[in-house]
C-alpha cells in the first residue's frame, strides 16, 4: 500500500517559526520558497536601483521606495513576496503608527533582479502573483543579458535592451531610466 504525505500549506504567521539568521523565505500560494543570499552583482544592481529610484521618488515626494520588504499579496493560501526593490505611492503608505512588519497588499511597482539560479518557472509564477495582486508594473532585471522585461496588468510585457529607456511614468510619474544606467559600473 502506498503511503501519502500531506504537503504543508504555510501561512505568513508560520514563517516566524522559520526565522534563521541570513535566510529569507517567501510564500507563493502557501508553498515555501527559500531565498538564497544574493551574489555580489545582484547586491550591486539592487543597491543601484534603490538609490536611483529612491532619489527620484524622494525629490518629487511621490511615495516610498525600499528593498527586501515583505508584501502580503494574498491570504488562504498565503502569498508573501519580498521584491528586491518596491515603490508604494504616497497615498498608499501606511501611517507611522501602523505595524510596518508586513505590508498588507501589493506595491505599485516591484523590481526583481533575476539571478542565474532562478528557475524561469519561478520568475514567471512570481510575476503573475504580483500582477494578480494588483501590482501595476513588475520589472524583471536580467544581468546576464543586460536587459529588462516590464510586465503590466492584462498580459502586457515589453523587452528592453541596453539601448532602450525604461519608462514607468504611468506608475511613478515622470520616471524614466536608460537601461544602460541600471548596469553602469562607475
Amino acid at each position: 500500500m502506498a503511503s501519502t504525505t500531506a504537503t504543508r500549506i504555510w501561512t505568513i504567521e508560520g514563517l516566524e517559526d522559520l526565522e534563521r539568521e541570513g535566510v529569507q523565505f517567501e510564500l507563493l500560494r502557501g508553498e515555501l520558497i527559500e531565498m538564497p543570499g544574493p551574489k555580489f552583482l545582484h547586491w550591486y544592481l539592487v543597491g543601484r536601483l534603490l538609490r536611483i529610484l529612491g532619489n527620484f521618488v524622494d525629490l518629487h515626494a511621490l511615495g516610498v521606495v525600499g528593498t527586501n520588504g515583505a508584501f502580503a499579496l494574498r491570504r488562504n493560501p498565503d502569498t508573501l513576496l519580498i521584491p528586491d526593490v518596491a515603490f508604494i505611492r504616497a497615498d498608499r503608505v501606511p501611517p507611522n503608527d501602523s505595524d510596518w512588519n508586513v505590508y498588507l497588499g501589493a506595491p505599485d511597482c516591484a523590481f526583481e533582479v533575476i539571478s542565474p539560479s532562478d528557475p524561469a518557472v519561478d520568475v514567471h509564477d512570481k510575476t503573475i502573483a504580483y500582477l494578480d495582486a494588483g501590482v501595476r508594473a513588475v520589472v524583471n532585471v536580467w544581468p546576464s543579458s543586460q536587459s529588462v522585461t516590464v510586465h503590466r496588468a492584462g498580459n502586457s510585457s515589453r523587452e528592453l535592451g541596453i539601448n532602450d529607456t525604461l519608462d514607468l511614468g504611468d506608475v511613478i510619474p515622470g520616471f524614466q531610466l536608460a537601461v544602460s544606467d541600471i548596469f553602469r559600473r562607475d
